[in-house]
């Protein structure tokens, strides 16, 4: 269920990218517009099945030497 979260919060992040993504798509014609279409499908399914590997690393906490 976080992942679908995750999933929606990513894609509306992305809604420019996706918005200049499919006005690409729309403005082609013929094998173009279907190259573009399926690369525009298979890098956002990418990009949203990757979502735990770009996880920010800086979330965990870390220690500090400050105590010595």
């Amino acid at each position: 269920m976080r992942w679908l979260k995750d999933a929606f919060i990513e894609s509306l992040n992305q809604g420019y990218t996706l918005l200049g993504f499919f006005v690409a798509w729309v403005l082609l014609e013929g094998s173009a517009r279907t190259i573009v279409g399926y690369a525009v499908f298979i890098t956002t399914f990418i990009h949203l099945i990757t979502i735990r590997l770009r996880e920010d690393k800086d979330e965990k906490p870390t220690q500090t030497s400050s105590d010595e």
